[in-house]
């Protein structure tokens, strides 16, 4: 209950009730009679209880520790729907991101001075070499995603040279950790709704330049 005390004394009535009442709704749930063992229930018990357990003190043991590594990372597409979620995330956990971006202005009216700007597109070797210098990790977002363009290389340019340029300069530069954003654009049309994963046999023909070229890449 939020209002008892623990062992020390203390009250709980600055911690998270909405916790509490998780927590008390599912032992009840569980232990009432007919009840079969609910393993979401207990998994929500155990996040409930580690949210409050970590609340309530002012160090946490080495046992319990969540040691995250903090990283420099370069992240390419920065400013998509996908980059910028990934970048946001990347900062909420400390790490020192680099960003490779065509427009100054767009990346820091998103990151302001969170991030470190590199100008540059997946064409340009010295801009990709200064931005992922000393980095211990790439995330390669960035692509051209039109369905086509008056440019009939631009896609190919973009999504497989590009990618090309980012996997060597990386190797060059001893990265550790390389990840590529593909495309469910790859895989084939489901039939029957039936679920598909990265095993799916693919396409033996692609109907756009897009699907193509991430093919490709």
């Amino acid at each position: 209950h939020p209002i008892e005390k623990n062992r020390s004394g203390r009250q709980w009535e600055n911690t998270n009730h909405w916790g509490f009442d998780i927590w008390r709704n599912c032992l009840l749930f569980d232990f009432k009679p007919g009840n079969y063992f609910n393993p979401n229930n207990y998994a929500c018990f155990v996040e409930c209880f580690l949210r409050l357990f970590f609340n309530q003190i002012q160090y946490q043991p080495e046992f319990c520790q969540t040691k995250i590594f903090k990283m420099k990372c370069l992240v390419t597409g920065a400013t998509g729907f996908i980059g910028n979620r990934l970048v946001k995330e990347l900062l909420k956990l400390g790490h020192e991101v680099h960003i490779l971006a065509r427009s100054k202005d767009k990346v820091f009216q998103m990151y302001g001075s969170k991030i470190n700007f590199f100008e540059g597109d997946l064409w340009d070797l010295d801009a990709i070499q200064q931005a992922m210098q000393s980095c211990d990790a790439v995330f390669h977002l960035a692509a051209f995603a039109n369905i086509w363009s008056k440019d009939k290389m631009l896609a190919f340019k973009t999504n497989v040279t590009g990618t090309k340029n980012i996997l060597e300069t990386a190797f060059q530069n001893k990265v550790k950790k390389v990840v590529f954003t593909s495309s469910a654009a790859v895989f084939p049309p489901t039939v029957n709704q039936e679920e598909i994963d990265e095993t799916a046999v693919l396409p033996e023909k692609y109907l756009t330049d897009y699907e193509t070229t991430k093919f490709q890449a």
